[in-house]
């Protein structure tokens, strides 16, 4: 898992540094908080300060390859730290991500109480770093901050939480084979929508994994919805899809109105997939307390029988004894 993290880490950053890069210092996409927020949560209190420095120290090591300073390349990765490790916090604390199985609650009070005020903190720090190191407008570091780090732990985390609880919905298991083909044919489509230059047709992703949500289950929603944003984000980037036509709009800003629609489909997706996953628990646990209503019932019949079989082998041995005495 610590592997893991640290490799999305630093896949992320090493693509918003060299791909997702628009003006100055700002990255249109930034996903590797989600990854080390995650990490955070799930790893095991031994684990998670060398992970965290791991992955502080290569992302340093990373600006300074990319002509960051010094300055920059030393404060960035420490407000990325700040704002992961407060979206963590806040999620164990106040929204149960420690919870065996996390429930359709649990899901959508994650980027009420944690991530939305991670980013926002993250957002204001991340500004007044800028504002320290000469920059020029608050609001836009502001947004250049809050909207791609909030946006990047919405689309991965979720999706990381839940793929560790995969068994604890057994009601969704499928066999590898109809998995990878939902997932080859999901990645196909969402690279079809956005590389075609024709007719927008981004809607038809939803339907798609509205079908996943049902068959799949919130796992494999969120994990559907985390991969179609990865697929789309950098075709995005790359001035493909849809967002390409809306010309009045910069790159960032672009980048960011996908981010919302792909957020807005992760938990989209995830609502349906939870309250039908918290549907099918429950019918499950009405069929098994009736279940073992009726087996308590048999017990209690067979004891009756038994109890009933004693009494008359007692009666007739007391009648055997009147007999003989007599």
């Amino acid at each position: 898992m610590a592997a893991g993290v640290v490799a999305g880490y630093f896949g992320s950053v090493l693509f918003s540094l060299l791909v997702a890069r628009t003006d100055g210092h700002a990255a249109t996409v930034w996903t590797a908080n989600g990854f080390l927020a995650a990490g955070l949560i799930l790893l095991p209190a031994a684990w998670r300060a060398p992970v965290a420095a791991i992955c502080v120290v290569g992302q340093a090591a990373i600006s300074l390859a990319v002509g960051d300073g010094l300055l920059r390349a030393t404060l960035y990765p420490l407000v990325n730290l700040i704002e992961s490790g407060l979206a963590a916090w806040l999620a164990v604390r106040f929204c149960g991500a420690h919870a065996r199985r996390l429930s359709l609650r649990e899901l959508m009070l994650l980027p009420i109480g944690a991530i939305i005020p991670a980013a926002i903190v993250g957002g204001l720090i991340g500004a007044a770093a800028d504002a320290a190191l000469g920059g020029q407008d608050l609001l836009a570091d502001f947004a250049a901050w809050a909207a791609p780090g909030g946006f990047g732990m919405l689309i991965v985390t979720p999706a990381l939480l839940l793929i560790t609880r995969i068994r604890q919905y057994k009601e969704f298991h499928r066999s590898p084979l109809e998995v990878a083909a939902i997932a080859l044919g999901l990645c196909g489509l969402a690279v079809s929508i956005f590389v075609a230059r024709g007719m927008p047709l981004q809607f038809l992703v939803y339907p798609a994994l509205t079908f996943v949500a049902f068959r799949l289950g919130p796992p494999g929603a969120a994990i559907a919805a985390s991969v179609v944003g990865l697929v789309v984000l950098p075709l995005v980037v790359l001035n493909h899809g849809p967002a390409s036509f809306a010309a009045a709009f910069a790159v960032a800003d672009r980048g960011r109105l996908v981010e919302l629609a792909v957020t807005s489909l992760l938990f989209t997706t995830l609502a349906t997939a939870g309250a039908l996953a918290d549907q099918l628990r429950l019918r499950r646990m009405m069929i098994w307390r009736d279940q073992a209503a009726r087996a308590a019932r048999g017990r209690a019949r067979r004891a009756e029988w038994l109890a009933a079989e004693a009494l008359d082998a007692a009666s007739a041995r007391t009648r055997r004894d009147a007999a003989s005495a007599a």
